[in-house]
């Protein structure tokens, strides 16, 4: 009796976990979907609370009311993501869960609990750092905490570009100046004060000193490719005031060929 009730939660809690993501993927081009999506992802958590796939089933949550509009609903989805992490020392839910709640504040436009969530990245980065000894999984923590750094300079940039404030200017300026040092010299972090320069000059009229910029960023840190695309489409927009259509639309190709499951794809046409 027990086992078959085992198989029986089993059964519901993938059916469901399924389910949940078929409607997901259905809710693109009809999004009375979105409910049904939440529907059996809730299902599938009630089958087993503590599911290997809580992650999906949390993250799914959290994209179906976001996408509904219900930022507060995506948020306590995302919480109880970081909070399961925590219970059970899995990093990787933890992160996830924080990353995904960056992700939403910035979609509401919430810049400063943007940048404390990419905070709690790297102080919750740095502590796993510090109890974890296989030399592949630090390499792969400490990628983690650069770009949470990163990230959240670019939300203090974000909130500059939208303020238009030479204070928020400058703090983001000041906070890109020290990251490389922060992280240890990594090229992550070198690159993106790098862009972070050239964005600042650009915001400031300097179009010559801002290419600079961005083409070193493109050509010193080819293997950040976050950052490497964050290049190419500072120099496409910069190259479309300037009238340059062909250069532009070189930017743009290398930048769609090349870096296609990055922010930027799509964003200029």
């Amino acid at each position: 009796e027990k086992v078959a009730k085992e198989l029986r939660n089993w059964v519901e809690e993938y059916a469901n976990v399924g389910l949940g993501e078929a409607y997901l993927l259905m809710a693109v081009e009809d999004a009375t979907h979105y409910d049904s999506a939440i529907k059996h992802f809730g299902i599938a958590k009630k089958a087993n609370p503590k599911s290997i796939e809580l992650q999906a089933i949390l993250t799914g949550t959290a994209n179906a009311e976001l996408a509904k509009g219900n930022a507060s609903g995506a948020l306590r989805a995302a919480d109880e993501l970081v909070a399961a992490g925590k219970s059970a020392r899995n990093a990787d839910w933890e992160l996830a869960g924080l990353k995904l709640k960056a992700s939403i504040q910035l979609s509401e436009g919430n810049h400063a609990d943007a940048a404390r969530s990419y905070d709690s990245i790297v102080r919750m980065v740095t502590s796993a750092l510090g109890a974890e000894d296989d030399p592949k999984r630090k390499r792969e923590l400490e990628r983690a905490q650069v770009e949470a750094g990163a990230a959240q300079g670019w939300v203090m940039m974000e909130q500059a570009l939208a303020s238009k404030s030479q204070a928020d200017f400058d703090a983001a300026r000041g906070y890109f100046t020290q990251l490389p040092a922060k992280f240890r010299n990594r090229p992550e972090a070198l690159a993106a004060k790098t862009n972070a320069m050239g964005v600042i000059k650009l915001a400031a009229g300097d179009a010559e000193g801002a290419r600079r910029e961005f083409v070193d960023a493109e050509v010193r840190y080819f293997g950040v490719a976050d950052e490497v695309a964050r290049s190419l489409y500072y120099q496409a927009a910069r190259l479309g005031t300037l009238g340059r259509a062909t250069e532009r639309s070189e930017r743009l190709r290398e930048l769609n060929a090349h870096y296609p499951r990055s922010a930027w794809p799509g964003t200029l046409k």
